[in-house]
Parts: structure tokens; sequence; C-alpha cells
């Protein structure tokens, strides 16, 4: 059977019909039993309270004539105990936190009714709460009376024993305090009624101090009637007979049970704070600490003595002191300061903390103290500062794609329509010799720009695949230079631009190993941008011998470069700017192969440029002449061969490593996987270097070289993966791999890395 639930008594004082009945069919929607009692002014409003017991008033907060703050300051004054509910359309922040202040329990907006049952209810809920609040309180002042009648008329619990403990006298006292009557307890023996099996023996140890004539005062827990535990503070003294004898004690109770239950809640709030992983800090209202719990000794570096000693301040250990300023007076107006900002450890570094600091208010609602709770929030800072970069990033890839496939969809369809067009013209009859030959010639030269177009994506791709070939050979720089000069000289004078090369070595010097093709391909590729780029003036290049290097140059007098672009410029598809409409021809991929093809070379490239001042790109390769390049084969032709054991799982990686090593003097095993590697390495005491791929077949490229250790462990093993991250590298190397590659393995690397290990071992 479902219990009647007794109606809950609504005074609704409000001047619009209409708000009421929402008022009353959102309460019937969520099926609040309540009866209704409406009012539209202040007479009506103060005859209900009269004649009714009402439970909530809810109210508007402006009515014509009578205020919803006068409504409410009548009920705080006259009837503290119903809670006081706003209900009104438009309520600013300042007035909502007025009235709070002033008493009311809660406020809800006309246009968010929805809530007004959760209020109702949490209100009563509240009122219930400080109803029994103040029951509690009248409790603790009937507690204080007593102990203020016990103080005049010894009205504590008083018991008198004999010698052998058995109960003599009692006051009324002590039967409240055990719920026994006095009959009860007269006759008895105090050890045996009011103490369980665990207390028997100290009681009795006690009661023989008294015997012996000492007093004591001590605190123990007492069973009373019904057989609940009660912690008592007992004062006993010995009671001496006309002859000085012991005959019996006295023993006062004072019930501390509600003392000892608030200590040991202080126990535990102790522990938690102590125990938080948060930094936990109180302060005076300056913001010097008071107290700190152990995680803000571990997050600050300061200990508890410097803390708590008067000369740290939470509000002035930040980097920027006006800003604690501006957090100190906003607390101690009263708010909850809630925020992040970059404080200083005591070592000077510097981190980011969330921090919520509160005020403390006393009974008189005084501001005492600051709380504050504060965290550690550096790491999720630089993570969220690296996913903000990652995504702008991404987003920046994005819009250079964009710009890139519009610019190459531009330079494609720009010549061919030259060549399209211009063919069809060609069909004209009767066209002159002239004009056959002039659109030839544009034909011949959108041909070539296409050419131009389609190589470059071809390098570049053949770039991101591993599969641009390096071929060393003698090339002699200076008849390079000589060659470039002839090439662009024509251009250059077509556009009234002086061009000059300069050189640091004689001719006959300045024969050394690199691939010729490539090295043309570099200063081509920078040459044409500085022709491009540059409308009056003079483009100069060259190189001159440093150390070890030859450094060359290409230096123009055109649009220059700004410096936020300056690295930019060497990106795929740039050209000093995304924007689909560019001034200037071209797919911006030339510099972005040319510094992939001088650090294949063995070198760097750089610029530096000024805005309308020119611009200077540098590259230096190594300097390697004739009878030096005998060394950077992997083994003379004449000398013993390099035994190399491929271990791999994937057919075109294999083929991929045979072809890089095809002009090498080497002799190559393979294995597929774990066993047969190993099983080779026992076979084949001549093999010089493993090659592994740690992910054939899973992660058993780890588990390879361990096994290959135990049986060689001075054998070198190059290990190679196409998951380049640091923690796998590590855990190669303390598994026993010599060299750690990221694939694509770059033929020049490879080669490099393999004459190292030959050599060493065998030097």
């Amino acid at each position: 059977m479902e219990s009647i639930e007794t109606p809950i008594k609504i005074l609704h004082l409000e001047d619009n019909l209409l708000d009421s009945e929402l008022v009353q069919l959102c309460l019937r929607n969520e099926k609040l039993n309540f009866e209704y009692y409406f009012a539209d002014n202040e007479h009506d409003f103060k005859a209900h309270l009269e004649n009714q017991t009402i439970d909530i008033i809810l109210s508007d907060y402006n009515l014509p004539g009578y205020s919803g703050a006068e409504a409410l300051a009548l009920i705080r004054n006259n009837f503290p105990n119903i809670p006081f509910v706003f209900v009104s359309g438009v309520l600013g922040e300042d007035a909502a936190i007025e009235s709070l202040l002033n008493g009311a329990t809660d406020y809800v907006l006309k246009n968010k009714l929805g809530k007004l049952d959760p209020a109702i209810k949490h209100a009563l809920r509240e009122s219930h709460l400080q109803k029994e609040y103040l029951k509690t309180i009248d409790n603790i002042r009937i507690k204080e009376k007593q102990y203020h009648l016990l103080v005049e008329g010894i009205n504590e619990g008083i018991m008198m024993s004999d010698s052998n403990d058995t109960i003599q006298f009692v006051n009324q006292q002590i039967c409240v305090i055990t719920g026994y009557k006095a009959e009860e307890l007269l006759g008895k023996n105090s050890a045996q009624i009011l103490y369980d099996s665990r207390n028997l023996k100290i009681i009795q140890e006690k009661n023989s101090l008294l015997m012996r004539g000492f007093k004591d005062i001590f605190e123990i827990e007492i069973l009373n009637k019904h057989r609940e535990k009660l912690w008592m503070r007992i004062s006993g003294s010995p009671v001496f007979d006309d002859k000085g004898k012991v005959s019996g004690s006295i023993s006062v109770f004072e019930n501390i049970n509600d003392r000892k239950r608030a200590e040991d809640e202080l126990r535990k709030l102790t522990r938690a704070v102590d125990q938080s992983p948060g930094s936990i800090v109180i302060t005076d209202t300056e913001g010097i600490i008071e107290y700190a719990n152990p995680a803000t000794v571990i997050l600050s570096g300061f200990s508890m003595e410097e803390m708590t000693n008067g000369q740290c301040n939470i509000f002035g250990s930040g980097k920027i002191r006006n800003e604690f300023e501006q957090i100190r007076e906003s607390v101690k107006s009263g708010k909850i300061w809630d925020g992040e900002f970059q404080n200083r450890k005591k070592n000077g570094e510097f981190y980011w903390e969330a921090a919520t600091i509160s005020p403390i208010f006393n009974s008189k609602g005084d501001i005492t103290h600051f709380l504050a709770i504060r965290e550690d929030i550096s790491e999720r800072r630089k993570l969220t500062e690296q996913l903000t970069s990652a995504k702008e990033k991404a987003e920046e890839n994005d819009r250079l794609k964009s710009a890139f496939l519009a610019n190459i969809s531009h330079e494609i369809r720009t010549p061919m329509n030259g060549i399209l067009g211009f063919a069809e013209l060609l069909k004209i009859p009767k066209l002159s010799h002239e004009a056959q030959k002039r659109y030839i010639h544009i034909i011949e030269q959108s041909g070539n720009r296409m050419l131009n177009i389609i190589s470059d994506i071809v390098d570049i791709s053949k770039i991101e695949s591993g599969q641009m070939d390096i071929h060393i050979k003698e090339t002699n720089v200076n008849m390079l230079l000589n060659e470039l000069l002839l090439i662009y000289t024509p251009e250059a004078n077509s556009k009234g631009l002086g061009l000059s090369f300069s050189s640091s070595l004689t001719d006959t010097g300045s024969n050394i190993h690199t691939d010729h093709a490539r090295l043309k391909q570099i200063l081509s590729y920078l040459i044409k941008n500085a022709l491009k780029f540059t409308e009056v003036g003079a483009i100069a290049f060259g190189y001159s011998k440093n150390g070890d290097m030859l450094e060359f140059f290409v230096k123009d007098t055109g649009v220059g470069i700004s410096k936020d672009q300056s690295e930019l410029i060497f990106e795929r598809f740039r050209q000093g700017s995304i924007s689909f409409t560019r001034a200037y021809e071209g797919a911006g991929l030339g510099l972005s192969i040319s510094k992939a093809l001088v650090q294949m070379l063995g070198g760097e490239i750089w610029v530096h440029s000024m805005p309308g001042k020119g611009s200077e790109f540098f590259f230096r390769i190594p300097f390697v002449k004739q009878n030096e390049w005998s060394a950077n084969k992997v083994i003379e032709q004449d000398s013993r061969s390099v035994h190399i054991l491929i271990v791999e799982d994937d057919e075109n990686s294999i083929l991929y490593v045979k072809a890089i090593l095809e002009d090498e003097n080497a002799i190559l095993l393979e294995a597929g996987n774990v066993t047969r590697a190993v099983d080779l390495v026992k076979k084949h005491p001549e093999i010089d270097i493993v090659l592994i791929d740690l992910n054939i077949y899973g992660k058993d490229g780890f588990k390879a070289i361990r096994q290959i250790k135990k049986l060689r462990p001075l054998l070198p093993i190059i290990a190679q993966t196409a998951y380049a991250f640091s923690e796998e590298e590590e855990i190669a190397r303390e598994a026993g791999c010599t060299v750690f590659l990221s694939k694509p393995v770059k033929k020049q690397v490879l080669i490099e890395k393999i004459r190292e290990l030959f050599q060493k071992e065998y030097s």
C-alpha cells in the first residue's frame, strides 16, 4: 500500500495569472503533491501567512506596489524557517546574489521552470536540515545549562563505591548517562555492569590505584543499559574513613562521546588533507601561509618550516605580481577565484598551476583566512600546446595541399593551353612561315615548361619514397659553372640582368667526386629562382673552399624573403606564399628538392634575405678529391668482400637492399624469419654485418637480435624499422643492435653505415 504524502503548502506571490498557471502546471507535471495559495498584493500575502501554515513561498521579484525583496524581509523577520524561492522573469547576477545574501533560499528564472521542482525540493530539504540544526543547537544549549548546574550544584554523573567496588550512591545524571534507574545500579559491581571484557582489566587497575589512595583522571568507554558504548572522562578520588583508611572511591563521570566523535572526524579530515595528492594551503588574509599539506612541499620545493615561517606568500611567488594582487583583492571581497597562472618553485623553476582560492568566514561573517587548492598542470598545458601546434600544422598542411593542387592545375593547364591552342592554330590554311615558326616555338616552350613540372613531381616522389639515386663520379666544378653561365645568360640578358660566376679553385684543382647531375640540378633551381624573382640588378653564383667542404652561393637583387618565410620556403609547394593567386609560375618544389639533394650529397642549405634587398642562397657539400674517393667504397675490389646477412620478410625491401649494394663488393645472405637467421649465423662465421628489420612477423626482430648476440656478441647489427619511435630505438639498442635506421633507408646512409662498421671491425 502506498503511503499518503502530506501536501506541500505553497504560497505564491505573483501579479501575473498566466505565470501562476504555468507554475502550477509545471509542478503538476512533476507529480508534486501540493496545495496552492495565490496572492498578488501585500494584504493577501500577509493574510495567507496568518491563516495558513505555509511550507514554502514562491515570489516574483518585481510586483506593482510590493516587491519580492520586501516580502523576503517580512518572512526572514517573522517566519525565519519558511524557505523563500524567487521565481522571476529577469533577475540579474547582482540581484540574485543580493537576494541570497538577504536570506532567499534559491531563485529560478521563469524561462527555466523545469528547475522549479528540484529547487522546491532542495529548499524544503534545506529547511528541514535547518530545523534539525536548530534542534541540535537547542540540545547543546540544554547541555550547556546542565553543565552550568553541575558546576553550581555538582550535577555531573556522580558515583560512590565501597572498597569492593560495590555502588553505594549515584546521582540522577548517572542515570541519565547510563540509562539505568538508580535502583538498577545500587548494590551492583560497577566494573561488571558498566564495562565490557576489553576494558574490565583497565578499570580494575584504576580501582586498585584508588584503593591505594591515589587520584586518577582517565578516559574510557562505558556501556549503557542498551549496551551502547559511550566515551567518559572519569575523575576518580579515594574516600577515606575516620581512621584515614581508604574505604571506597568517588568518581565523577563526564560524557565526552561527542568530543571523541568530533576528534575522530577531525583525524579523518586531517589525514585526508595530509594525504591529498593536490596542494592544500591555508593563509591569512594577506596570503601568508599558516598551513600547507605535504603535497604542497613536493609541488613548491619549499619545506614546511619555510612555508609557515611567515615569509612565503601565495600571492607573491608568481611571475606577474599584479596578477596576484588582483586575485587577492577578488578573494578579499568574498568571491571564489578559480583559474590558472604561472608560479615559481623554490629553485626558480616556473610551472603552471590550476588553483581555486576561496575565503574562510568566521561566525560573524568576517573573512579570517583563505583556502587555496592547487594542482600542477604544466604537463597538461604542454600537451594542450602540442595538440594546438599539431592542429595548426595539420591546418597549414591542408592549406598547402589546396594551394598546391590549385597551382599544379594552373601550371599544367597553362602550358597545355599553349600546346593545344597553338597546335590548333597550325591547322590554319595558308599560315605564314613566320607564324608557323612562332607557334612551334611557343609549343616547344610550353612543352619544356610542362616537362619541368613533371620532372619536379617525379623527383619529389622519388625523394619521398627513398628511390632517388645518387651516382658519384668525377666532376669538374669550374666546367659545370661555365656550362650554367652559358645556359642562363640569354634569359638574364632578355631581362636586362647581369649574370656572373666566381670560383676559388683552378680548373685542374676543381675536380671532385660528387653526383654531377644532382649538383647541376641544385644550382639550376637556385639560378632559375633568382632569375624569376629579380627584375633589376644582377645575379652572381659560384663557390669557395671552406675546410673539407665546398660552399656554393647564388646571390640576387630581387624581391627578397621575409624572416618568417626563410625556413618555410624549403618546404614543399612553397613560393614564400600559399595564396591561390601567385605572381610567379612554378609548382613550389624546387627549393624542397634542392634541400633534399644537398642532404643526400652530405651537405646543408640555408638562405640570408631581406624583403626588397635580394636573397643569398648558400649550400655546402663535401670536397672529395680523386685520390680520396676509393676509400669511400664499402670494400676495395682487391680486398675481402663484406658478408652481409639480410633478415627481412618483405620481398620488395630485400630487392631494394640488393639494388643499393649491387655495385659494392658485398656477398649477401637472406633470412625471412628468426630461425633461419640464427641458423645462418651458426653456419657462416664469415658474416660481417647483419641488416635486420625489427618488424618481421610482428616484433620478431628484437628476438632475432638477442639470439644472434648470444651466439656472436661482437657481430655488428644494423636495425631498421618503419616505426621510428624513440622507445623502439631504445629497446633495439638494449637488445644489442649497433645502428638504428628509420625506413625509408637512404642508399648513401646505408652504404656509409656498412662501410663504417666493416672498416671498424677490420681496422
